[in-house]
């Protein structure tokens, strides 16, 4: 009696094998690869926002004026800001990602912003940034004074 011995692979067999596997993995390369696009260009606005906010509450709480550029440079962006009344104060750049930015539905690739120390900001409006076809605004307007701070049980409105 014959026992069947196990059929080994045929060159044709394997190569087919490799080709799949290869072209499954060069999918989930490309989907991950727009994934972290997007998630990237979800942080930078994050942080592009962040900066505003802050650059608006330290003018605000240092009674001194801020100028800000948000420039773009070899499809990248930078996010600069240095006080007016003293030379010396600088907050360290913020680098961003590639994106466009569209001020009032009109592209441009340079901004500059005025935070003034009663709260005010200019341009006071709304700052669309695309990537593809996912849009993120960001709000850029007037701050009043303690309006970030929380009113506790001292506070004077409190004990009337």
């Amino acid at each position: 009696m014959r026992v069947a011995s196990p059929r080994a692979l045929t060159l044709l067999e394997l190569l087919i094998s490799l080709a799949v596997v290869a072209f499954i993995s060069g999918a989930l390369f490309l989907s991950s690869r727009t994934t972290r696009e997007k998630k990237r260009f979800s942080s930078d606005i994050a942080r592009l926002s962040a900066h505003i906010n802050m650059l608006q509450k330290i003018a605000m709480n240092t009674q001194t004026d801020w100028n800000a550029t948000l420039s773009q440079k070899d499809e990248k962006w930078l996010f600069c800001a240095e006080c007016t009344d003293q030379k010396a104060r600088k907050i360290p750049d913020l680098n961003l990602g590639s994106f466009s930015l569209l001020i009032e539905g009109q592209r441009t690739d340079r901004l500059q912003f005025s935070f003034f120390s009663s709260g005010e900001v200019f341009p006071a409006s709304s700052i669309s940034c695309c990537l593809d076809d996912a849009c993120r605004k960001i709000e850029v307007a007037m701050r009043e004074a303690g309006e970030d701070r929380k009113k506790g049980p001292l506070h004077p409105n409190f004990a009337k």
